[in-house]
């Protein structure tokens, strides 16, 4: 499993890498099945490289030579603005304190420990509340990978909760833009080229019996990439050859009480948030509902995405089956993964550090092998410095969670579109994407 795990996140970082636009930028969904031109037959290849010494190249690391920047000036905010903050209190996160990530919802002293930090902050918020003289507008209350309340304050209030005991720090939230683009469905011919995956679908791995998160705009559920009975098909294929896989089915009650979308919207059903085998989880963090269908984005940049990790193999004809990467050019690396989808951006197309991280926790309870985000930047090699960033670094490095975390920082369009050319390792976090 392990070993399955690091294949799939080298191909989850390469395809984000060099497919398409794949960060805040939005694009079409994945194939369309129209295409005028024929390319030719899909073959795996074996990769070569060259060793190059990127002194050859005069390019500077970030911040040397003439490579300069000017810092951004703190903006100056009206202290009656209400702005979204995270406010992150003394005490351990759940992962920080020690508790393994593998099936962490049927992990008792896990979830006890999780109902613990709940107290802690609804008590932490009746102090705040009567500090401030409001009550707090709650957004969402993180207790897995943090121990933090996110709300939506006046301005002012920051430094009077920054002051109070108890609280560690005050931070704004960043705000993330969903961008419109443009992209050309034929990862068949390029894609697994670039990251080698038709060898790793040659040695057996094609990501059956794995979850792969995708963090972003939803999904067209009945994109015939995402076919029910054509991703079935392909694991009784699979299971056929000697393999025994294991589903994620409709979750259970034990899970869905563990959720943080399930402690926002109450009336929350497993029934619900079950689309097909292929898609056996999905709900919308950002407007705390059950539609993910794209019907108020710009674009289909979460179809976009979710076809590079894993679009069918097959597609349905009618009642037969046939190769997707013939068919209509376009199948996933990991074509035969299951899809949770968790909608972070919201009708008016942006997103908080909140409402992804309050959908990277579920991934999480829902034991996923991997989760991708979209959330990249022009200029690689620059991040706000934030606790949410300590966590994302924590979960790209840390072997003990049981999830690979793949961000397309620093990779906006094509590299050859920035001014910059980042070249060495220290210029941008390769490690996720």
């Amino acid at each position: 499993m392990n070993t399955w795990k690091k294949l799939l996140s080298m191909l989850l970082v390469l395809a984000m890498l060099l497919v398409g636009p794949m960060m805040t930028g939005l694009s079409r969904a994945v194939a369309e099945g129209d295409t005028t031109e024929d390319p030719a037959p899909s073959k795996g290849r074996v990769l070569e490289t060259e060793d190059l010494d990127p002194a050859d190249f005069h390019i500077n690391l970030v911040g040397q030579g003439d490579r300069e920047f000017t810092p951004i000036e703190p903006e100056e905010i009206d202290p009656e603005k209400i702005v979204r903050v995270s406010i992150f209190l003394e005490g351990k996160s759940t992962i920080d304190e020690g508790f393994s990530t593998k099936d962490i919802a049927h992990n008792t002293r896990a979830m006890n420990y999780r109902r613990a930090l709940e107290l802690q902050q609804a008590t932490m918020q009746t102090k705040i509340e009567g500090a401030i003289g409001h009550e707090l507008d709650v957004i969402w209350n993180l207790t897995l990978l943090v121990n933090a309340i996110s709300v939506d304050i006046p301005y002012k209030d920051i430094e009077v909760i920054q002051a109070m005991p108890g609280v560690k720090s005050v931070e704004l939230e960043n705000f993330y833009y969903a961008q419109e683009a443009t992209a050309e469905p034929n990862t068949a011919n390029t894609s697994e080229y670039m990251t080698g995956a038709t060898n790793a679908w040659a040695a057996g791995y094609t990501g059956a019996g794995s979850k792969v998160a995708i963090l972003d705009t939803g999904i067209d559920k009945d994109h015939i990439s995402f076919n029910e009975d054509a991703f079935l098909h392909a694991i009784e294929e699979v299971e056929e050859g000697g393999k025994e896989i294991e589903l994620m089915e409709q979750i259970d009650d034990e899970t869905l009480a563990q959720l943080n979308s399930k402690k926002k919207r109450a009336s929350l059903t497993a029934a619900e948030t079950y689309i097909s085998a292929k898609i056996p989880y999905a709900f919308n963090y950002a407007d705390y509902n059950l539609n993910v269908a794209h019907q108020d984005q710009a674009s289909n940049h979460g179809s976009h995405v979710a076809g590079i990790a894993a679009a069918n193999r097959y597609i349905k004809v009618g009642d037969e089956y046939k190769d997707a990467a013939q068919e209509v050019y376009a199948v996933g690396m990991a074509p035969d993964a299951q899809l949770i989808v968790m909608d972070v951006f919201q009708a008016s197309g942006g997103t908080y550090d909140s409402m992804y991280f309050a959908a990277i926790e579920d991934a999480i309870i829902l034991g996923c092998d991997a989760a991708n985000l979209s959330l990249g930047s022009a200029n690689p090699g620059f991040t706000y410095s934030n606790s949410y960033q300590d966590v994302l670094n924590r979960l790209a490095s840390d072997s003990d969670i049981n999830m690979v975390v793949a961000i397309s920082a620093g990779n906006v369009g094509a590299q050859t579109d920035n001014q910059l050319t980042d070249l060495y390792i220290e210029d941008v976090s390769l490690h996720t994407g």
